[in-house]
């Protein structure tokens, strides 16, 4: 198993979300997957279909 190194720009990036609310989540599961050596196209098809579902509802005025 991959061990994650991380920059201090990386980790100062996260706090910064955290302190922001962000939802933590997706990033833990693309540094799961990555360090598992697991496909991310998978994830990154729904959040693309996630992201191309708001703009829609967004442009509709929805």
């Amino acid at each position: 198993m991959r061990r994650l190194n991380t920059t201090n720009k990386f980790e100062k990036d996260v706090e910064l979300a955290k302190r922001r609310g962000k939802d933590m989540t997706k990033i833990r599961i693309v540094i799961d997957l990555l360090i598992n050596r697991q496909s991310l196209l998978s994830v990154i098809s729904n959040i693309t279909f996630s992201y191309l579902n708001t703009i829609k509802r967004i442009s509709k005025g929805y």
